[in-house]
């Protein structure tokens, strides 16, 4: 009986499982190769380091103002390096939304060196995603997904964002609460971050620093106003070693707010 082709580009049916040779750590570059680092890139074992995975609840159709542009330059330039190579996901955003992302982009790089390649399909990602070639991961807010899509392509990415963090690599997604309203989804079912839904605040609204070492809140003020399209990540997740709720809403009367942008740092199991 023949075996159905696997959907993912190196993927192949290893003992009955259809897994990414990318990726896989158990079945790097060909079944049956296990890799001890825990980490597979681009089908060869590398060694592992500490990555990053920043959600932000923002998606930057208004013109940004200086806190904000902040915000988002420390999070795509955390990778440590000369130049910051980024690989940005675009397939079903609002083309001139991430174009105003880029804009905002280079006003934050404040003289720091980067290259930003977009890739438009899906099912790329996988194959192009590793720490050889990229240093950063950028997903657009993807309004234009068609209902059902983004929790598809969330667990078509899951391992090799898993591997790509495990590397060193950094991962930031962009939410504004807009069009399909599904990037909560797509956050979930990478397993990088539990989000239930996001909730859509007033551009009036005082934003609150918690996190002050942080180094997604470098420089940012302890209070700031937010920018049109700027929601709340509804979530269960709490503050600890890896995880910063660094930007809330203002403190409720139980002291707490939602979280509006959120830093892990990730680290591969021991």
């Amino acid at each position: 009986m023949s075996v159905a082709p696997c959907a993912i580009r190196r993927s192949f049916n290893c003992g009955g499982t259809c897994v990414d040779l990318n990726s896989d750590s158990t079945n790097c570059g060909f079944c049956g190769k296990y890799c001890p680092s825990g980490a597979c890139q681009s089908g060869a074992c590398v060694g592992v380091q500490t990555g990053d995975f920043v959600a932000i609840c923002m998606n930057y159709r208004a013109m940004p103002g200086a806190q904000t542009k902040l915000l988002l330059g420390n999070s795509v330039f955390l990778p440590r390096v000369a130049k910051v190579r980024i690989l940005a996901y675009d397939q079903y955003a609002d083309p001139l939304v991430s174009q105003q992302v880029d804009t905002a982009i280079a006003s934050a790089a404040l003289g720091r060196q980067y290259s930003i390649s977009r890739v438009s399909k899906s099912h790329d990602v996988p194959t192009l995603l590793s720490k050889s070639n990229y240093d950063a991961f950028l997903v657009y807010e993807q309004p234009n997904a068609p209902p059902g899509e983004l929790s598809n392509i969330g667990s078509l990415w899951a391992s090799s964002l898993e591997s790509f963090s495990y590397v060193g690599g950094v991962i930031v997604m962009l939410d504004g609460g807009q069009g399909v309203r599904e990037m909560t989804r797509l956050l979930t079912s990478t397993r990088l971050f539990a989000a239930n839904d996001e909730v859509v605040i007033s551009s009036s609204t005082y934003l609150q620093k918690r996190v002050s070492t942080d180094a997604v809140a470098s420089g940012l003020t302890s209070q700031f106003t937010c920018q049109n399209d700027t929601c709340v990540f509804e979530t269960s997740v709490a503050s600890n070693s890896d995880t910063s709720l660094v930007i809330t809403e203002p403190a409720n009367d139980a002291g707490q707010g939602r979280p509006v942008v959120v830093h892990m740092t990730r680290n591969a199991p021991q």
